[in-house]
């Protein structure tokens, strides 16, 4: 077989003359999808998954005003006398629109590579790069009360590294030491630190506290709640309006 050698310069003379542009940067789509196996990991119940904060709108719920909110406060303290009206739902909510990088960065991996992009008619060619993220296996986690009686070295730990955390129902530790301890370290860890966190609970914060002082003597995680920015969440028992009514008649 035979070979042609070519100099450097022949090489670059037969070369288009190349411009390079400024950087230009492509953010990657963002898909719903994304964060199905992030919420599945997170071990919150399929029933509250699916729903959006604008399906919240008709309760009083600003979507913009609570992605405001999240850059002025560690995190929300979700309350309601009543049962049923929407809090776990709208937590998760919250959670899964803090996580879209649309809205926010902070809690995902950005990811980035460059490649360059060549314009033949414009001999020009611009380097691209381009951005995606990658979502931790501890960026949401959801807790309930009733998961601390089984393992909770392991819930405390998931729930003070997490990247978001959600508190579900709050209200349910009762005068259980154990139980307060636990919540002390998960609580004080994170609004210490700023880190997000969502709670529900049928009960205020001054009946928690009552209840945290008669088990340790002291109202340490009431104190911290204080910190956090109050929803109140107002309605009826959604379970019972769904609930479906059969007469039969023989």
């Amino acid at each position: 077989m035979m070979h042609t050698t070519r100099s450097i310069g022949e090489i670059l003379d037969k070369m288009p003359i190349y411009t390079e542009l400024p950087v230009r940067e492509e953010i990657m789509s963002f898909r719903p999808d994304m964060l199905v196996p992030v919420i599945k990991r997170a071990g919150i119940p399929v029933r509250y998954c699916g729903f959006a904060l604008n399906d919240f709108v008709d309760m009083g719920i600003c979507p913009d005003e609570i992605r405001d909110d999240w850059g002025r406060c560690a995190g929300f303290y979700i309350r309601s006398s009543l049962h049923g009206v929407g809090k776990s739902t709208l937590a998760v909510a919250m959670a899964v629109d803090r996580l879209s990088p649309q809205r926010v960065h902070s809690l995902a991996g950005i990811r980035t590579w460059e490649t360059w992009s060549v314009d033949e008619a414009a001999l020009t060619r611009q380097l691209v790069r381009r951005r995606t993220y990658e979502w931790f296996d501890n960026c949401l986690f959801w807790v309930n009360i009733g998961a601390l009686y089984t393992d909770a070295s392991e819930v405390i730990l998931r729930a003070q590294t997490a990247q978001l955390l959600i508190i579900d129902d709050i209200s349910m530790a009762r005068c259980k030491e154990f139980v307060w301890t636990a919540l002390a370290q998960i609580v004080g860890c994170r609004v210490e630190n700023n880190a997000p966190l969502i709670i529900t609970s049928n009960a205020t914060i001054e009946e928690l506290m009552a209840v945290e002082t008669a088990a340790v003597g002291s109202a340490f995680v009431g104190s911290r709640l204080n910190e956090l920015y109050e929803i109140e969440v107002r309605g009826s028992d959604r379970r019972g309006e769904c609930k479906k009514k059969y007469v039969c008649s023989y």
